[in-house]
């Protein structure tokens, strides 16, 4: 759908709501009559609201407030705080890291760094690809195996093969 519905006759208005930064220590629910407008094209939507992204039932300001608090904390702990459930949490979360995605410009790396560690008490093993001059994590890979050893050389030979490959689409399967 688009973002801009402008000069579209109206459809009808659908009451939302989105929870909003605490006021006095008091929950704040915005509470508003959405319009949604008939497109010949897309069909039925609705408009975009300033103060939320589409899909969300949180404005943007509390969202935010959440990455901010996940910065420091677990999900679990920021969703007891604010009184979300772990999925509320997660969603945020998500959205957050979908519009850095969107934001980011691919270049291909000159240096990278890789790491390997393992979590949980059934180890699932995490693999995380840098680019070290631009301080930004490229990829994140989980698997519930160890994954294989690679000398330093032969690492840097299959991740620059691959970027030459691809084009390097910011995408990497480690």
């Amino acid at each position: 759908m688009p973002d801009v519905w402008g000069g579209l006759p109206g459809y009808d208005t659908r009451e939302r709501r989105w929870r909003h930064l605490d006021t006095c220590q008091y929950r704040t629910i915005l509470i508003a009559a959405a319009p949604r407008v008939r497109c010949p094209v897309h069909g039925v939507g609705q408009v975009t609201i300033p103060w939320a992204e589409a899909g969300s039932r949180f404005t943007a300001l509390f969202e935010a407030l959440a990455i901010d608090w996940l910065r420091e904390a677990s999900l679990t702990a920021v969703a007891r705080q604010l009184g979300l459930s772990w999925d509320e949490v997660d969603g945020i979360q998500a959205r957050a890291v979908g519009r850095g995605l969107a934001r980011r410009v691919l270049t291909p790396p000159q240096r990278i760094g890789v790491d390997e560690t393992s979590f949980q008490k059934r180890p699932e093993y995490v693999t995380v690809v840098c680019d070290l001059e631009r301080d930004v994590v490229l990829h994140v890979a989980i698997s519930p195996r160890r994954p294989k050893r690679l000398g330093h050389r032969q690492l840097q030979g299959r991740v620059r093969d691959r970027l030459r490959r691809e084009e390097y689409s910011g995408i990497l399967v480690v």
